[in-house]
């Protein structure tokens, strides 16, 4: 499993009551902040994944602590420690003590800059037919002491799983501060927020230097990350 899968998906949860259309003005709103995300230095947020029937063994609510600085990223909870540096990904189980060295499978590409890869999605959600006019205002929150307008997708396609992505925004840097995503099928729901954008970070965040007393596993070789959110349209059969 590439490091995008791994952790997972990164916008989530919560969906507010008393939605108006947006339009055009709200969907070009959201858009500008999602090309402003994919253009910052780093960024870093924390991830609260919410699953009402976890598999055997998960838990039912999962903290992870992402940091992402071009293509390099990491991502950290406390069971799960993955960091890539575009080219290779080594995973550590915190648990099992177990290291496990990820590669691309031969003829594809390294690993993309997960940050951009994201929004990205997001965007070609917005951009296509399903998803042309589908953005709608919902209640704004207060984050750091500041009324954010808020903005949801409702309805698209990821993994064939339909979700509801809402985003929060800075409306004087025009850049995300919360984003939340809820499944319309299985019970699970992911929220992100604590973001920071544009801050030095460390470059031992990015080590992939394997800690002593892990057993190491034998490199995977990964294909292509599944990143397209939107089915294709189905084509119209012509009448007789």
């Amino acid at each position: 499993m590439r490091y995008a899968t791994i952790c997972g998906v990164l916008v989530a949860t919560g969906v507010a009551v008393g939605v108006l259309w947006g339009g055009g003005e709200a969907q070009a709103s959201l858009l500008k902040a999602l090309e402003n995300q994919a253009e910052a230095k780093s960024v870093t947020w924390t991830i609260t994944k919410v699953d009402a029937k976890p598999a055997p063994g998960e838990p039912a609510k999962r903290v992870t602590k992402f940091y992402g600085e071009g293509a390099k990223s990491r991502s950290e909870s406390e069971s799960c420690l993955a960091v890539t540096d575009g080219t290779k990904t080594v995973s550590l189980d915190l648990v099992k003590k177990v290291a496990t060295t990820i590669l691309p499978a031969p003829g594809e590409k390294p690993t993309p800059d997960f940050v951009k890869l994201m929004a990205a999605n997001v965007k070609r959600v917005l951009e296509s037919p399903a998803g042309k006019d589908k953005v709608v205002n919902v209640p704004a929150v207060e984050i750091g002491g500041k009324s954010r307008a808020g903005y949801k997708v409702a309805g698209f396609e990821y993994l064939d799983v339909k979700w509801d992505i809402t985003y929060w925004l800075d409306a004087e840097r025009q850049l995300p501060l919360r984003s939340e995503m809820k499944c319309h099928g299985p019970p699970a729901s992911t929220s992100t927020s604590d973001y920071v954008y544009g801050e030095a970070l460390d470059a031992k965040l990015f080590s992939l230097e394997i800690p002593e007393g892990y057993t190491r596993r034998a490199v995977i070789l990964c294909g292509p990350i599944k990143d397209n959110l939107v089915k294709p349209a189905p084509q119209q059969k012509p009448k007789p």
